[in-house]
């Protein structure tokens, strides 16, 4: 009824329009019949009833383009939220679009890594930790301020138009902050005693000396040992925690 109602009205001003242009052409040969050979007053007259006439054309079509709502741009309309027969007030979203077929990750990073990260760095995004071939991103904005109270920001990455991905979907991206060549361990290598970071590093008769390590970048499999060992130093890399100092122990092969 609502769509019905919306039609006859348009079928209305569009007769409106109809008529009015009608009684633009009407005035056009009273103005004309007037110039030519009518009074002065009469030509003003007629001259005013065009421009009415022609303001009330205007306000009509003005009426008939609010009810068309168009795109701003090319894109897909990911969600529709008015419908036909809705009354609706402004400021209130109809449709949400996926702008030129665009998309992007929003991705939350807590306040002591968003300052290492800076627009134009390369993101790898997955949606499973097994997937062989990453999507390739770009970061496109570091937002500048941090949520107080759960300490994250955002940082919003760039998508290519044909990564598959969806709107709505969790993933996981990986930014590249940098390279550097470091000395790791396996994680199961670091121990922790004392307030202090162990690694058990064997010598020349197969001796488990306890060092003192400081510890750096920590990833699943590794850790970045920044001071305490060198290049090609053997430790003992599984049961480090069983172990005291000077332990013999027996290497498998």
């Amino acid at each position: 009824m609502a769509a019905t109602n919306a039609r006859e009205e348009v079928k209305n001003s569009d007769e409106k329009i109809n008529a009015a242009k009608s009684a633009v052409d009407q005035a056009r040969q009273r103005l004309l019949v007037a110039t030519r050979g009518g009074r002065a007053e009469d030509v003003q007259i007629s001259r005013a009833t065009v421009a009415e006439i022609k303001a009330q054309v205007q306000h009509l079509e003005q009426q008939i383009a609010q009810t068309i709502v168009r795109a701003p741009d090319d894109g897909l309309i990911s969600r529709r939220d008015g419908h036909i027969g809705d009354i609706t007030t402004a400021g209130t979203p109809l449709f949400a679009m996926v702008r030129m077929n665009r998309m992007e990750l929003r991705a939350q990073v807590s306040d002591i890594d968003i300052a290492k990260i800076h627009p134009g760095q390369t993101v790898k995004v997955t949606i499973r930790e097994e997937d062989a071939k990453p999507v390739i991103g770009k970061v496109r904005l570091v937002n500048p301020l941090v949520d107080t109270s759960t300490r994250l920001g955002i940082v919003r990455i760039d998508l290519p138009a044909d990564a598959g991905l969806k709107p709505g979907m969790f993933v996981r991206g990986e930014i590249g902050l940098g390279q550097h060549d470091s000395v790791t361990v396996p994680v199961g290598s670091l121990v922790t005693r004392n307030g202090e970071s162990v690694v058990f590093k064997l010598d020349s008769e197969n001796h488990a000396l306890s060092t003192h390590v400081i510890p750096g970048i920590r990833t699943e499999q590794f850790v970045e040992i920044k001071e305490g060992l060198s290049p090609g130093d053997r430790v003992v890399a599984k049961g480090a925690r069983f172990l005291q100092h000077r332990d013999v122990v027996r290497v498998s092969k």
